[in-house]
């Protein structure tokens, strides 16, 4: 005949095993919420470092523009004053012509602007002289457009000491005492090869 279960062991087994099933669900949500908190903060992590990265990124972008922006910035700044130095000391060379080569030079550069359609203001004010130095010195200019064989035969005898109103003077004879110098620079007048120019009394 069969031993009866003792039904207090019975039921103290069962308890065991209840405590047993527990603490193993207890340990498993444990383990799931670190799982979980671990995954989060390396989530939370990588996104940082990823905001991080693209804020530096960008950061780098904006710092190398404005770099170069400036540097171009710079460079176009000293182009500009380069321009306007040579600019300033070629018309303080002009207005300082102080041989026939000098005068003839700066009456060409006013004939260019004046054949480029502006007035003679304008011309004079665009190389930076006066009407009177330029109509008072013409008769080289003329002289020198007209028959470079005699303004060259005038200019041989020119020498660096000689004031240049005395070869001015030179220039206006040798077209004086020619009509046919004369005509010629009265045609050249018209056509816009001379400047329409006529000295003052």
């Amino acid at each position: 005949m069969a031993a009866p279960i003792d039904k207090k062991k019975s039921s103290a087994g069962t308890d065991v095993l209840a405590d047993l099933n527990d603490s193993d669900f207890s340990n498993s949500s444990e383990s799931f919420r670190q799982a979980a908190s671990y995954s989060s903060t390396s989530s939370s992590l990588s996104s940082s470092s990823s905001s991080s990265s693209s804020s530096s990124s960008s950061s780098d972008y904006q710092r190398k523009k404005v770099k170069k922006h400036n540097k171009y910035k710079k460079k176009k700044n000293q182009k500009g004053k380069k321009k306007k130095e040579k600019i300033r000391k070629e018309r303080n060379f002009l207005k300082r012509a102080v041989n026939p080569k000098h005068v003839v030079k700066r009456y060409k550069k006013v004939l260019r602007h004046f054949r480029q359609g502006k007035n003679l203001r304008c011309c004079y004010k665009a190389v930076g002289v006066d009407r009177n130095t330029v109509v008072a010195s013409a008769a080289i200019a003329k002289l020198a457009i007209v028959s470079q064989t005699k303004y060259k035969e005038l200019l041989q005898g020119y020498s660096r000491g000689q004031k240049l109103q005395t070869f001015i003077q030179k220039c206006s004879d040798a077209l004086s005492n020619d009509p046919t110098l004369l005509s010629e620079v009265d045609q050249l007048k018209k056509n816009g090869k001379l400047l329409p120019i006529i000295k003052r009394k």
